[in-house]
């Protein structure tokens, strides 16, 4: 989570770091995303999934990722990792990053703590992962991105994952 935890307007963000929507999600909407946290009045849940876990060669790419993610000690850190992942991500049937690499931009742009390479590298979260993924199902998240703004999912008029402005909108009307 980023942001206010107190604010009445909760953005839920479902997405799968292997999804090439989600990256171009990310690199159309990730400003107006970190402008909502930046501003305070919004509250920001991410919910790294891997429904594209088997979609990577080998597979996994999506769960580790993921796990990566959740190994970050500050919000900051989760969203510059995040960042620097979409700007690395690989296509779907490709290897996607190693531990290795995950660990190098981790330490890159938000921890060179060593619990935290210990925590990608030993895949510490994969079963949070997991259980977020199977929740997300249950939640009726059918495709990713998938973003929802106190609940109610929001898209673009012609049904494609919402841009700047759509999540600036939906956002202002829920206050």
């Amino acid at each position: 989570m980023a942001g206010n935890p107190r604010s009445t307007v909760t953005v839920d963000i479902y997405e799968d770091l292997l999804c090439p929507i989600c990256g171009a999600f990310e690199r159309a909407t990730g400003m107006t995303v970190q402008t909502l946290i930046k501003h305070g009045k919004t509250r920001v849940v991410f919910h790294p999934i891997a429904s594209l876990n088997d979609a990577s060669n080998p597979p996994g790419y999506s769960g580790r990722a993921a796990n990566a993610l959740a190994c970050m000690p500050t919000q900051q850190g989760f969203v510059n990792l995040q960042a620097a992942l979409y700007r690395q991500q690989p296509k779907e049937g490709g290897a996607g990053l190693t531990d290795r690499q995950l660990v190098a931009h981790a330490r890159k742009f938000g921890s060179s703590d060593a619990s935290v390479a210990m925590c990608i590298t030993t895949h510490r979260y994969a079963r949070w992962v997991t259980t977020i993924t199977k929740a997300a199902e249950n939640a009726g998240v059918t495709g990713t991105p998938t973003v929802r703004v106190n609940g109610k999912r929001i898209t673009h008029p012609d049904g494609d994952p919402p841009l700047p402005k759509d999540l600036t909108k939906a956002v202002t009307a829920a206050r």
